[in-house]
């Protein structure tokens, strides 16, 4: 998919304004996703339809994780899944660079690429293997 470099930074820049209404406080996370020029989902760190967030209640954590919050990258497809958008062949702009397990879904997802503004915070031999393995394209912006 070909995206000229005025809607790359037009998407990044929503994604930096979605992710300020993430609820997790341990890292605000925004990502917009997008498929043939359209917007298809936007997600953001936060918890579950219905469910108390971190915000609210506090962290669930394991293994210095907060498990309660929901990753950005995760909202995005699973809104758009809710929303009839069909996530193959999709391009998704995040403002942080995807964790391991957020590059599985991805790649599940039918996610072509993923452009972001921030790099991953600590090296992942698993991930990055995986992103070479899969031929998965990530990319910073």
């Amino acid at each position: 998919m070909n995206i000229s470099t005025k809607h790359k930074k037009m998407y990044m820049d929503l994604a930096v304004q979605v992710s300020k209404a993430g609820t997790c406080d341990r890292l605000q996370v925004g990502a917009v996703l997008v498929k043939n020029g359209a917007i298809i989902g936007t997600g953001y760190n936060g918890s579950a339809r219905g469910d108390l967030s971190c915000d609210q209640e506090g962290h669930v954590m394991k293994d210095g994780h907060c498990v309660r919050t929901i990753h950005a990258e995760e909202n995005a497809v699973l809104n758009a899944a809710r929303n009839n958008g069909g996530t193959l062949g999709s391009i998704l702009f995040c403002t942080h660079e995807p964790c391991y397990r957020c590059i599985q879904r991805l790649i599940n997802a039918g996610v072509e690429a993923v452009y972001f503004a921030l790099p991953y915070r600590k090296p992942d031999h698993n991930r990055e293997k995986l992103i070479h393995q899969c031929q998965f394209e990530v990319k910073a912006l």
